[in-house]
């Protein structure tokens, strides 16, 4: 049979299948990649600080006894100097902290760049508050003023708008607070006042790392303290996605025999992401800690992966159908699919043998029993419906045999007997021009990948 350029066709073929590979690699690394980011903890000690309340400050110049206690569970550095019962502080790291914390009160808002230090739902409340504070009239705040006075004396409750967020939140290793952390009492409120400015006080409460005890935690952190690499997680998914769709699909000639495209698409999304990456990645969510999930929870995650094998299966069916081309040409057909390539002359072709591929009974067994085990009614009738959706599912093809002894098959239609290959005519057509005899009855073959040799 001859060929022009043939090696160089081969090679670009194999490279073709590279591509195949690679692509749902990405798309599938990408996203176990991203979701493992996103909730990947990063739990620290930390600090919760606020302007001190009169109260807070007449209590601690009180205390002129007390002996601050080191907090030698956070960090051991050295101590701050004390003036009756609250801690002084100085310098121009100091000067900016507490203009920030000041100006973050006042305007009921963080400054420009600590928007991280407080729950997004709070910025988010905070944000909402000022714009409807903004527009309040006079008579409105009056009005206010009054609800306020008359719930307190009715109810005892004071309603008295303080804020949309109570604390601004820190790392103990953050400067300039890692130089004092041991002069803090740990998990009370110290108080911190800056030798220039001492009309201005700080209440600070130094807490240790959270410990995530898994599936009912709930983290009042802001993200950034418990889950730091959100802000790079989308990105890591958008660059899965880019050299997903980006790189060459290559286009598919009209002799081409392929498989629809769409199909492929569906296939990645049902195969890669539902059922192989979505199962990889439930624990993380579930636990709500990627690195408590591979370790202290490894036993209830290795659950979810056992079934995510499945989807691993899935993902080698999803890039066999990106790969798989008949080429038609005058001479013979260049078959390329994820096991290798080959080529013959439609003279080699001595017999076109019908087949039809269903699952093993093995599997469908499998299903039924997944089946007849669940426990509501909803989740047994899906089970049930997709169960007999595997029992009659078949796909349809061609075995061709070959002069040599070795058998070829062509696939060319889904499990429910549709067309899903482009140019298909193209190949039936060639194949009875060169009066290759056909058979009349069609085989059955049980398989869950459908053989190409």
């Amino acid at each position: 049979m001859t060929r022009a350029n043939t090696s160089e066709h081969f090679a670009a073929r194999g490279s073709r299948r590279l591509i195949e590979v690679v692509r749902r690699l990405a798309l599938v690394g990408a996203t176990i990649a991203a979701v493992g980011l996103m909730y990947w903890t990063g739990f620290e000690p930390y600090l919760m600080v606020a302007p001190a309340t009169p109260a807070q400050i007449a209590e601690a110049r009180g205390q002129r006894d007390a002996t601050p206690r080191t907090a030698t569970s956070l960090l051991s550095i050295r101590p701050a100097r004390h003036q009756g019962g609250i801690v002084q502080v100085s310098g121009p790291a100091w000067a900016a902290v507490f203009a920030g914390v000041r100006q973050s009160f006042a305007q009921n808002l963080p400054i420009s760049g600590w928007e991280h230090r407080i729950q997004r739902r709070e910025l988010k409340q905070a944000q909402t508050d000022n714009a409807r504070r903004s527009r309040m009239t006079n008579q409105d705040r009056a009005e206010e003023v009054d609800r306020v006075k008359r719930l307190k004396a009715q109810y005892g409750i004071d309603v008295t708008f303080r804020g949309s967020f109570s604390y601004l939140y820190f790392l103990v290793r953050e400067a300039p607070f890692a130089d004092v952390v041991d002069s803090f009492h740990p998990s009370e409120n110290s108080l911190v006042q800056q030798a220039e400015m001492p009309g201005i006080t700080l209440a600070i409460s130094a807490l240790p790392a959270h410990q995530l005890h898994g599936f009912s935690d709930v983290i009042t952190l802001p993200e950034r303290f418990a889950y730091p690499y959100r802000p790079v997680a989308l990105w890591v998914a958008l660059a899965g996605l880019v050299l997903y769709l980006g790189l060459p699909w290559g286009r598919i000639p009209e002799n081409v025999v392929a498989y629809q495209r769409w199909r492929v698409f569906m296939a990645d999304l049902a195969a890669g992401l539902l059922l192989c990456a979505a199962f990889v990645v439930a624990p993380f969510a579930i636990i709500g800690g990627t690195r408590e999930a591979l370790t202290t929870f490894l036993p209830f995650t290795l659950v979810f992966w056992i079934i995510a094998v499945f989807g691993v299966v899935g993902l080698y069916w999803a890039t066999w159908t990106a790969v798989y081309r008949v080429r038609v040409l005058p001479e013979g057909l260049h078959v390329d699919s994820l096991a290798g390539a080959m080529a013959f002359d439609y003279t080699a072709i001595t017999h076109i043998q019908p087949v039809r591929l269903r699952p093993p009974k093995w599997l469908i067994v499998l299903a039924w029993l997944g089946a007849l085990c669940g426990q509501s009614s909803a989740r047994t009738a899906g089970q049930i419906g997709r169960a007999l959706l595997l029992e009659t599912s078949a796909s349809n093809g061609l075995r061709l045999d070959l002069q040599d002894g070795r058998r070829f098959f062509l696939w060319y239609s889904d499990q429910l007997g549709t067309t899903a290959v482009q140019h298909f005519a193209a190949l039936g057509q060639a194949l009875r021009q060169h009066g290759i005899p056909w058979a009349g009855d069609v085989i059955e073959m049980r398989a869950v990948f459908p053989p190409t040799v």
